[in-house]
């Protein structure tokens, strides 16, 4: 029986740490995040309102990708993904209402609502590492690089709330960590006793339907 175990947080959050910490330690393929990839191989200023509807529209392609890529290995073994397409959705939610308006954002936001967030969700464990959005800009400033830095504090409070709402409406498949003045080592150790509980309440789950 196979799953998904998927991050879910705000830049600077510990996504990418701790995704690979936990694929490590249970001997899973990891499948790095979309977004920073794009961000790190671009010429883009900074994140944040500021990206262009063409960095939502690789972001989209390359989860469209993922799931399909997703779907072959579940036959085989269970994966990490670094970061849930529900946080690039939800960026994109921002983007959309407070940022242009773009109407090409609301289309792309109706795929991934209508399909692509549904693909999977069955078997997926949510790993949501919650941290306050001050903190988080700060921790971002302190990593010095600008292409990855999302300055605009009001879309990191709209996001990090919607993180918080699906939680409370998906309790059942996630685990809520807060990483606020946790060491990496307590942080990882919570992840990882969470984690043993919802996998096994999952694979009794898949093993009954």
């Amino acid at each position: 029986m196979s799953f998904i175990i998927a991050f879910v947080g705000l830049p600077a959050s510990g996504k990418s740490f701790f995704s690979k910490k936990i694929a490590e330690k249970f001997g899973y393929p990891l499948f790095e995040e979309p977004a920073t990839q794009i961000l790190s191989e671009s010429s883009y200023i900074s994140a944040g309102f500021r990206l262009p509807y063409e960095f939502d529209e690789r972001v989209f392609e390359m989860n469209r990708r993922r799931i399909e890529e997703t779907s072959q290995l579940l036959s085989k073994t269970p994966v990490v993904w670094e970061s849930h397409m529900l946080t690039d959705a939800t960026f994109l939610m921002g983007r959309a209402f407070f940022g242009d308006r773009d109407p090409k954002r609301f289309k792309l936001l109706q795929k991934y609502q209508s399909g692509l967030m549904n693909e999977l969700k069955e078997k997926t464990i949510f790993v949501i590492l919650d941290i306050d959005p001050e903190i988080s800009l700060q921790k971002q400033k302190e990593r010095g690089n600008p292409r990855l830095l999302t300055p605009d504090l009001k879309l990191l409070k709209y996001v990090r709330n919607s993180f918080l709402n699906f939680y409370k409406k998906n309790k059942k498949n996630s685990i809520l960590i807060d990483v606020t003045n946790k060491s990496e080592k307590e942080v990882l150790k919570e992840i990882e006793s969470k984690l043993r509980e919802k996998i096994e309440e999952l694979k009794k789950k898949l093993e009954n339907n």
